[in-house]
């Protein structure tokens, strides 16, 4: 009877070490779905910068703006000195290009920041998993 209270202990580790891994690769999959959408977001903010450098190619040319869901206006614009720049909380701000390219480079280093702590956190989760799992097999082969 002796050697069936090790046995247990090491099952009932295995559990808890299994349940661990599960939790550590549901973390995981969040951090690398939120790096995803930072990565878009900064995609989409580099784009949004490149615009604004060449928005004098704009003036007086037909354009298509998009309206979202892949709905489209053409249009032709006639004043490229400001632009309208969402600020957050759906608010719309019209801004002077300068302004508004500055805007976007403090976007682009607020989300490289967010973006640094998340492979961070990546990186500690896959320590955590791989401990995890050395754990595991160590364990498994006790048993």
């Amino acid at each position: 009877m002796a050697k069936e209270e090790p046995k247990e202990g090491k099952v009932s580790e295995l559990e808890e070490l299994g349940y661990a891994r599960q939790v550590y690769q549901n973390q995981y999959a969040l951090v690398n779905n939120s790096t995803q959408m930072v990565l878009q977001e900064m995609r989409e903010l580099g784009a949004s910068q490149r615009t604004l450098e060449n928005i004098e190619l704009l003036n007086g040319k037909e354009s298509l703006i998009s309206t979202g869901a892949g709905v489209y206006i053409r249009a032709v614009p006639n004043n490229t000195r400001t632009v309208l720049v969402e600020v957050g909380g759906n608010y719309v701000v019209e801004k002077a290009v300068d302004d508004a390219k500055a805007f976007l480079s403090t976007q682009v280093e607020f989300k490289t920041a967010i973006l640094n702590k998340l492979l961070k956190n990546k990186r500690e989760l896959e320590s955590a998993l791989i401990e995890i799992e050395y754990k595991m097999n160590s364990s498994e082969m006790q048993v």
